[in-house]
């Protein structure tokens, strides 16, 4: 067997296990870090990422605040997005006899918008701005996916604002470096 037959076996029997180390689709933004424009002491931003989708683990804005309500979740890493989920308003499970008597929707943050971080500022994800809300749930899918480890949600209602849970989902973007023969081999997940 010729050496470079040799080197090519030896580089893919090194290289072909770091192909498939990360998770495949997760909410990346679970448990992750997060910041606010303001909030209540009762209910602070790091609620929306502990994976409890209740009105007792919620964020809701502070009641004296004065949009632009923000809420940046910061993903340590980068990932390339592909979907984002948000759950807002009160679950129907858990709601008053009096708030059940309101128009659907009435709890839910109405008027928002996503961006991401592009490594200089702030962008809007396209198709995600919404005026005039009415849903409890709301997702939102990206082709392509989209490469950034920071997210955030800007609304401009007047009131103060709920989101129970925000997840994030994708797949971290991995760089390897391997020794290989006296040569640096870069291998890209």
């Amino acid at each position: 067997m010729s050496l470079k037959k040799q080197l090519f076996l030896v580089c893919g029997a090194i290289v072909m296990p770091f192909l498939g180390l990360h998770a495949d689709n997760v909410n990346v933004a679970l448990h992750k870090p997060v910041t606010a424009s303001s909030q209540q002491k009762e209910f602070p931003a790091s609620n929306v990422t502990d994976g409890i989708v209740s009105r007792k683990s919620t964020w809701m804005s502070g009641n004296s605040a004065r949009p632009p309500h923000t809420l940046d979740i910061n993903l340590e890493r980068y990932y390339n997005i592909n979907r984002v989920v948000i759950y807002t308003g009160i679950p129907d499970a858990e709601q008053t006899e009096q708030e059940k008597g309101k128009a659907p929707g009435f709890w839910s943050v109405k008027n928002f918008k996503i961006q991401y971080w592009d490594d200089s500022n702030w962008t809007d994800l396209p198709d995600t701005e919404c005026t005039e809300n009415r849903l409890d749930k709301l997702e939102f899918t990206f082709h392509p996916e989209l490469l950034t480890f920071q997210i955030r949600l800007v609304s401009t209602d007047g009131e103060p604002i709920r989101i129970n849970e925000f997840e994030v989902y994708g797949k971290e973007k991995v760089v390897r470096h391997l020794q290989v023969c006296n040569q640096q081999v870069v291998v890209l997940c």
